[in-house]
């Protein structure tokens, strides 16, 4: 039984979330709502776009989805994915044991790597969102450059970099 679920924001665009922290948000409120947790985690980055924040976006739509403000932790404060657990961490009660983490498939192996070494006393599970759609069974197709494979290789490529940096700098 988790704790509390946490969603990583993804982006804003003109006070519109990405289509990934749509996604993760989506998921995000589903899980906290099938699971039992006792808080839900919005965290998102402050100091984008002007005069509406992620977390002020990410907050009104869980309170639009129906959960309650008191069951919701904010965090306007981290801007990457290694602040997130630190900033976390401050606003958790001290009981809380087990936490789940809510974001992209592409990105939870770095996500997980940075929250497991910052929370080592507790539980920490993965509640991935967004897997990349299957290939194409004709692989002739698949050899083709497009902008879709194109946009799927420099998102590898991104986190592929953010690993090798984290591992530099923070693990």
């Amino acid at each position: 039984n988790l704790d509390v679920i946490t969603v990583l924001g993804g982006g804003i665009n003109a006070g519109i979330p990405s289509n990934i922290t749509s996604e993760r948000i989506i998921a995000g409120v589903k899980i906290f709502q099938q699971s039992g947790a006792r808080f839900l985690a919005v965290q998102g980055d402050s100091d984008i776009d002007g005069e509406l924040t992620e977390e002020d976006i990410m907050k009104k739509i869980v309170i639009q989805q129906g959960i309650p403000e008191e069951k919701i932790l904010f965090d306007a404060r981290s801007k990457t994915t290694a602040e997130h657990p630190m900033r976390l961490r401050e606003l958790l009660p001290a009981d809380v044991t087990q936490i789940g983490i809510v974001t992209s498939a592409l990105h939870m192996p770095r996500a997980m790597a940075v929250f497991q070494s910052y929370f080592k006393d507790k539980d920490v599970v993965a509640l991935p969102v967004g897997f990349p759609a299957e290939q194409s069974r004709d692989w002739v197709i698949g050899l083709i450059p497009s902008v879709h494979g194109f946009s799927n290789s420099t998102s590898v490529l991104h986190e592929w970099v953010g690993i090798l940096w984290y591992k530099l700098r923070f693990l």
